[in-house]
């Protein structure tokens, strides 16, 4: 069982006490790093873009009932948005 799990999970260490499902009706247990890297790929193969930098400022557009964020300031550079996915780290 143990050999199984490091063939799943490379990252642990190899100290595994013991192992099993944890849903046998289909759920999953996911990497988060591979999770991330995979949406992220999907995301740019569609057209979005990534951008990584110090996040300085939004400019928002619109009134009160539709108001929207239409740019962001990225380490000085404005980047124009229609959509906005932040991850503070």
């Amino acid at each position: 069982m143990v050999d199984r799990t490091t063939d799943i999970c490379p990252w642990l260490d190899g100290e595994i006490a013991d192992s099993r499902w944890m849903d046998r009706d289909g759920g999953a247990q996911v990497a988060p790093h591979e999770l991330c890297t995979k949406l992220v790929e999907a995301a740019l193969s569609a057209g979005a873009s990534l951008r990584i930098g110090a996040v300085e400022g939004i400019e928002k557009s619109g009134g009160d009932a539709s108001m929207s964020v239409s740019a962001v300031v990225i380490d000085g550079e404005r980047s124009a948005c229609c959509a906005i996915d932040y991850n503070q780290q």
